[in-house]
């Protein structure tokens, strides 16, 4: 039936159908946008999230002087995280590799990166080891802790090594300082012209000195 046939009680039915899937268009439409609304801001909170927990990572690393590494030994890839780029005194694009590392290690520490170290290494799955770096730009020589773990596939092949490298020059500092006060304290109560000794709870005499002995 033409249009022009059509009562006017039909047109008006019709337009009311139409306006009613006009509406329900509308409506499927705006619930829609708000479930896209919704996803947006889930990931902004997620990426937020994320950004805040890498930064906290970031702050906390560089703080403690510690820094993370993984080695692929498949592609021979190595990633070092931003603190490994402070330690070593690089730029950030700086791209690390196993040779590279080596450029860094103190002459005399280089055992390190012998065959033998890294063979044990892998055959022990895990592996410590403290040693001497010089920093790229200030060339200051820096005491390092390495800790690294291996990981094997299903048939138990090592395919990556990864773990943390920490600074601990501060440390070692100390603990120089402290050796050579206890030293000098030993020297000065060896050498004392006056009896000097030690004797515990019981009273059992623990040490004395030269004068004491005389």
């Amino acid at each position: 039936m033409e249009d022009a046939d059509k009562t006017q009680a039909q047109l008006i039915e019709e337009l009311q159908a139409l306006r009613g899937e006009v509406a329900a268009l509308c409506t499927k439409s705006a619930a829609e946008n708000r479930a896209e609304g919704a996803l947006y801001e889930k990931d902004l909170y997620l990426q937020s999230i994320y950004e805040n927990s890498n930064r906290r990572l970031v702050d906390s690393q560089r703080a403690a002087k510690v820094g993370n590494y993984e080695w692929d030994l498949l592609t021979g890839e190595v990633s070092w995280s931003a603190e490994m780029h402070n330690i070593f005194e690089v730029d950030e694009d700086y791209v690390p590799t196993t040779e590279g590392f080596a450029e860094f290690v103190h002459p005399d520490d280089m055992y390190i990166l012998s065959k033998e170290s890294f063979q044990k290494a892998l055959s022990d799955r895990h592996h410590e080891f403290e040693f001497r770096v010089i920093g790229a730009r200030s060339q200051e020589v820096k005491s390092i802790h390495l800790w690294g773990k291996v990981d094997t596939n299903a048939e138990g092949t090592p395919i990556q090594i990864y773990g943390t490298l920490q600074d601990i020059t501060a440390r070692k500092a100390v603990e120089l300082a402290l050796r050579e006060s206890e030293e000098r304290y030993r020297l000065l109560v060896e050498n004392a012209s006056v009896c000097i000794h030690e004797i515990d709870l019981e009273g059992r005499l623990v040490s004395m000195n030269r004068t004491g002995l005389d």
